[in-house]
């Protein structure tokens, strides 16, 4: 085993780690503000898929969503 493996293998593990740790800390965050404001998670989550589906019908993209990003610097650049 190469080093480069070796070290790949570690940060996969403890990164990967790393990584489930802090998507705890935010839902957990989430989760106190969705309570404190009254609002339910399923609600939220239907709300944001189908805003989703809306923005980008044929499913997501890079190409679909950088189009959209250069729509959105055209339209803000006809604003000013």
């Amino acid at each position: 085993m190469n080093m480069y493996s070796a070290a790949h293998k570690k940060f996969a593990y403890f990164g990967g780690m790393l990584i489930l740790r802090r998507t705890g800390d935010v839902e957990f965050c989430l989760s106190a503000l969705r309570s404190a404001l009254h609002l339910d998670r399923e609600v939220i989550l239907q709300m944001n898929t189908d805003k989703l589906r809306k923005r980008f019908p044929a499913g997501y993209s890079d190409a679909a969503a950088k189009e959209r990003l250069d729509e959105a610097s055209a339209w803000r650049a006809s604003r000013d």
